[in-house]
């Protein structure tokens, strides 16, 4: 990504979280992110927004062959919005998605990230 910076091409960030990884790699993640968005060159935006989304388990070989499942709860998708967005300074989009959490995030799950995509998300639930 930084080479795309470079030449001033913008991109996003995104993890996947809720499967095989643990806490402290999360947040090794997160710190790897906020670096490479520090080095863009002055003038370019880097990465405009990170998206952190759970794992899908359904129909997927982690779950068939070594029972993965997505055990992440509301609570805990809510807390790395909040964190992403002390963590991410530098980055001005943080990104809820409803998308695959559908009804089971409950309506205040963009409080945390009080970004553009927040309102989208906002008008989507409502």
């Amino acid at each position: 990504m930084h080479e795309a910076h470079k030449l001033n091409i913008t991109t996003s960030a995104t993890m996947m979280f809720g499967h095989v990884e643990t806490l402290e790699e999360r947040f090794e993640h997160l710190l790897k992110i906020r670096h490479v968005q520090s080095l863009k060159p002055d003038g370019a935006k880097g990465f405009l927004a990170f998206i952190p989304w759970t794992f899908q388990d359904v129909d997927t070989l982690l779950a068939r062959i070594r029972g993965v499942h997505n055990l992440t709860t509301a609570d805990e998708y809510i807390r790395m919005i909040a964190i992403s967005r002390i963590m991410l300074p530098n980055i001005k989009n943080i990104q809820a998605s409803w998308l695959t959490w559908a009804n089971r995030l409950p309506r205040y799950a963009c409080m945390p990230a009080p970004t553009t995509s927040a309102a989208l998300c906002w008008k989507k639930m409502w």
